[in-house]
C-alpha cells in the first residue's frame, strides 16, 4: 500500500529522484562548477587596488561569491551523489509515490493533477510534488474516492477528494 513511500524514508542517506530531475541537477551542477572557477579566477584581480587588502570592498564581495558558489556546488554534489532514479509506478489501486492523481480541493471549482516523487523533483515540473509534502503525506495510501483532511502551509486545513490514481506520467 505504501511501499514506495517506507523504501524512501527508510533510507535517507539515498536521494530517489526522477532521470529528468537527475539531468537538471547535473546541468546546474555545470554551471556553477563553471560559474565558482571564473569567479575564483576573477578573485585575482581584486588585490590591484590602491587600498589595504582589508578595506577592499570589491575583495571581499567576489571572495563571498565564490564561497556561495562552492556551497551551491558541493549542495549539488551531494544530491547527485546517493541517486536512486524513480520510475512510474503501474498500481493504481492506492496512492503511492511515482503515481499521478487528479484531486478536488474543497472550495475549489478545477480539480488538480499532481506526480508524487521526490524531494528534488519539485524544482523540475510545476505539478510534481514531494513525497514530504503534507499533502502527499496525507494521501499516500489513500484510494481513488477518499477523502482527506490537509493542513495547508498557513496552518489552515483543507479537504480534498482523491478523483482518481494513475499510472506516473513522467
Amino acid at each position: 500500500m505504501r511501499e514506495i513511500f517506507e523504501e524512501i524514508t527508510h533510507h535517507p542517506e539515498i536521494n530517489f529522484m526522477t532521470p529528468d530531475t537527475q539531468r537538471r541537477l547535473q546541468l546546474e551542477l555545470e554551471t556553477v562548477t563553471k560559474a565558482a572557477m571564473e569567479a575564483e579566477q576573477a578573485l585575482g584581480g581584486t588585490f590591484d587596488s590602491p587600498q589595504d587588502w582589508h578595506d577592499n570592498f570589491a575583495y571581499d564581495n567576489q571572495r563571498q561569491q565564490v564561497q556561495m558558489l562552492y556551497k551551491a556546488k558541493s549542495d549539488l554534489e551531494n544530491k547527485l551523489r546517493n541517486v536512486s532514479l524513480l520510475q512510474p509506478r503501474i498500481s493504481t489501486d492506492t496512492i503511492d509515490v511515482g503515481n499521478t492523481i487528479q484531486v478536488q480541493f474543497s472550495g475549489e471549482m478545477e480539480p488538480e493533477t499532481f506526480t508524487i516523487l521526490g524531494r528534488d523533483d519539485t524544482h523540475t515540473r510545476p505539478e510534481w510534488i514531494s513525497y514530504a509534502t503534507p499533502l502527499a503525506e496525507a494521501l499516500i495510501g489513500a484510494t481513488s474516492g477518499s477523502i482527506m483532511e490537509v493542513e495547508l502551509p498557513n496552518h489552515r486545513t483543507t479537504s480534498v477528494r482523491v478523483l482518481s490514481i494513475s499510472e506516473g506520467q513522467f
